[in-house]
């Protein structure tokens, strides 16, 4: 009585101060039934689970630029089963922060702690950080900041997990003028890792020099970097199990989502700077790996990458954080592959050395590859299958953040540990004529390491670009390239050449020739590739419109093996009516690997989709979608079906159907089928009631799952 006492008069303080108290309430009820038969003999199974979820933060100003925030977190989940009893779960949280300063000269110091617990053992889990942050943020001077954590993460019978790690990261930039920026980092680690008596320091520091200028009225443009870091590493002690994990930081994270046809093994990764901003916690839409995504896109993996920039960075542990906790048995249910490329197009897999486990504290999938040294590196999974679970907790898992580490075992040092690397860029481009354009790009390297060898790198590339509109109809582009490398595995030459021819007859009609080639030439001879595509659009009537494309590759390598492959796509939609859209596509893909006295390899693969949307009137909205895809002969359906209704002005009351069923030959079926009302009782707090209906049969098994789900969340 007492507790509720005082959090009224928090809330009722709040109220009066009419300002920074607001919380988060959410309820949950489910009742699942299953029925499985497994040859001829049938199981039956219940379960009921409460979920309760509050949040409460306060954030107040004590002074203009004095200011608090803070809040705790309180998670529960029952579970009631005649099979596995009552087994629960918690977690219970609070942190707070204080902050100081203004814009220019700031500072905060946070606290964070953790405490989760599990019924089926009797350990606790706690996590401990506090922080502090200064910042120095002047507009004509340099800029500074200044952060010191010590994260503990640790059991209370210290049988698990117990590390302790102290960090501190100084960086400044100058921006000496618009040409010209300065930037220093230091980073001081010292992870101690109790369990395994194993103590580490390290010392990283980074100085990076950049210049831009442009001439000639922007015609010519000259760029240069200058990179130098230095990183030392001490161990004081190295128990059995004891490891030491080093941070290798890429020129840039990279993600794919692989639309049909695209293949893990040929397919080009986009820049990503969201993957390495150091948020852990914000979760990327695109790359979403829950069950809501293998509704209608289940065959689409996502690809999740980094590009470094030599061969010599080794990386052999991979960290995806995603936005939530994750039990095991739901993260096990996702299958990871891991990939290197030279060149972001053709890739080759890596073997995975362990299984993909989550980890303890951190949401995040720890995958262990061999130690690998690439330009490129990724992993792929696709979203987890609706089969796997109906919480609905699990409808959308958004990867927050990639890291890459390679991790080795600890081995005790006599004193520090160097390692140096020096890397000079530089770039200059010149447009010669309106039409023509001259580029250079040039990269040095030098590295040192304690008791390895001298490692010396440089590439250097020289290209001319041609563009020109011929008339009002056609449009040519074309470009030449030779680049002289050496990454430490002898000189390689690369001849590059490639162009497009795009036509544009009419406003609603277009075409796009494209081809592109290369030569590498290295000791082990030369790998020739070629690549054709032509795509056409067209709208011929309003509303209206079709696409055709094709593209071929050929790769010819120097052991004589030969890969073809060959995508077709087809596709139209059309609107006869506002409210009516339709629309299809088909899709080949084939791939052939043969030569070198190696076996004939080939993989062919169709797929068609057809999908309908119907929206007569704002109140009711109607859609479905049927794929058929065919791989080496085995083919496999989907369909999915969703219709909402909102009975009210407002759509405060909303009632939704969604169908989905898929069928993979010779005989699983998947069928799921959720009845929803959804009630906005009043903004921030709202009413969802559910009926999962999930069938699985096939290969003599049936599993059959009834869920009903009641749900209410409200914001204070």
């Amino acid at each position: 009585m007492r507790a509720r006492t005082h959090i009224a008069a928090l809330l009722a303080a709040g109220a009066a101060y009419g300002e920074g108290i607001t919380g988060y309430v959410e309820e949950d009820y489910s009742h699942t039934n299953t029925r499985t038969d497994a040859n001829g003999v049938e199981t039956r199974s219940a379960q009921d689970a409460v979920l309760q979820r509050y949040h409460l933060n306060l954030e107040r100003a004590f002074y203009p630029q004095l200011r608090f925030s803070g809040g705790g977190i309180f998670e529960q989940q029952n579970s009631w089963s005649r099979q596995l009893g009552n087994p629960w779960s918690r977690t219970v949280g609070g942190f707070g922060q204080l902050t100081a300063g203004s814009p220019i000269l700031s500072g905060s110091a946070a606290y964070n702690y953790r405490v989760e617990r599990q019924s089926v053992s009797t350990d606790r889990l706690i996590l401990e950080e506090p922080s502090l942050i200064v910042g120095w943020r002047p507009s004509l001077l340099p800029q500074f900041s200044l952060r010191v954590a010590r994260t503990h993460t640790w059991d209370v019978d210290r049988h698990l997990q117990d590390l302790a790690i102290w960090t501190a990261l100084f960086t400044v930039r100058y921006a000496v003028s618009s040409d010209l920026t300065l930037q220093y980092s230091a980073i001081y680690a010292n992870p101690n890792d109790r369990l395994n008596d194993t103590d580490t320091k390290s010392i990283s520091q980074t100085g990076r020099a950049d210049y831009l200028r442009n001439f000639w009225g922007g015609r010519a443009s000259v760029s240069a970097g200058l990179t130098l870091n230095d990183r030392r590493t001490e161990v004081t002690s190295a128990g059995a199990g004891g490891t030491i994990a080093t941070p290798q930081t890429p020129l840039a994270t990279l993600s794919l989502v692989e639309k049909f046809p695209a293949a893990a093994q040929l397919d080009t990764l986009n820049d990503n700077a969201a993957l390495s901003d150091g948020n852990t916690t914000q979760g990327i839409a695109d790359l979403d790996l829950g069950t809501s995504q293998s509704a209608g896109t289940e065959i689409d993996p996502r690809d999740i990458g980094a590009r470094f920039a030599d061969i010599l960075t080794p990386v052999n542990t991979l960290y995806v954080y995603v936005d939530r906790q994750l039990p095991a048995q739901i993260a096990a249910s996702l299958a990871w592959t891991a990939w290197q490329s030279d060149d972001n197009l053709h890739w080759t897999p890596v073997d995975i050395t362990a299984p993909v486990v989550i980890g303890t504290f951190q949401n995040r999938f720890e995958i262990t590859i061999r130690t690998t040294a690439a330009h490129y590196l990724k992993v792929v999974t696709s979203p987890l299958a609706q089969s796997v679970t109906t919480d609905k907790r699990f409808a959308s898992i958004l990867v927050t953040e990639l890291q890459l580490f390679l991790v080795t075992p600890a081995v005790r040092t006599t004193g520090w540990n160097a390692a140096t690397r020096t890397l000079l860029n530089s770039a200059a481009r010149v447009q010669i004529t309106n039409a023509l354009s001259y580029d250079f790009t040039g990269l040095f390297g030098h590295g040192t390491q304690t008791g390895a060898a001298t490692q010396n790198t440089y590439l250097i590339g020289n290209g001319l670009s041609y563009a020109q509109r011929l008339n009002p109809i056609f449009f040519v582009n074309a470009r030449v390239a030779r680049q002289d490398q050496d990454q430490s595995a002898g000189h390689q030459g690369v001849f590059l050449y490639g162009g497009s021819l795009v036509a544009t007859p009419l406003s609603t009609l277009s075409h796009n020739l494209v081809y592109s080639g290369q030569i590498v030439s290295d000791s082990r001879g030369n790998t020739i590739t070629n690549s054709f595509s032509f795509f056409n659009r067209a709208t011929p009537y309003r509303g209206t419109g079709l696409l055709a494309g094709a593209a071929y590759n050929l790769v010819q390598q120097p052991s004589g093996l030969l890969l073809r492959s060959a995508q077709l796509t087809l596709g139209a939609n059309a609107q006869p009516h506002r409210t009516l859209t339709l629309s299809g596509t088909f899709a080949h893909s084939d791939s052939v690997s043969s030569g070198n006295g190696s076996p004939r390899l080939a993989q062919a693969t169709n797929r068609v989709d057809g999908t309908l949307s119907f929206n007569p009137v704002p109140a009711l909205y109607l859609a479905g979608t049927v794929s058929r895809l065919v791989t080496d002969g085995a083919g496999r359906t989907l369909a999915n079906a969703t219709g909402s209704f909102s009975p009210f002005p407002g759509g405060d009351l909303q009632f939704t159907l969604s169908y989905t069923e898929t069928y993979q030959e010779p005989n699983l079926l998947s069928r799921l089928i959720v009845p929803t009302i959804r009630w906005n009782l009043r903004p921030g707090t709202l009413i969802t009631v559910s009926y999962t209906v999930l069938d699985t049969t096939g290969l003599g098994t049936g599993t059959h799952t009834r869920t009903f789900d009641a749900n209410f969340q409200t914001t204070l």
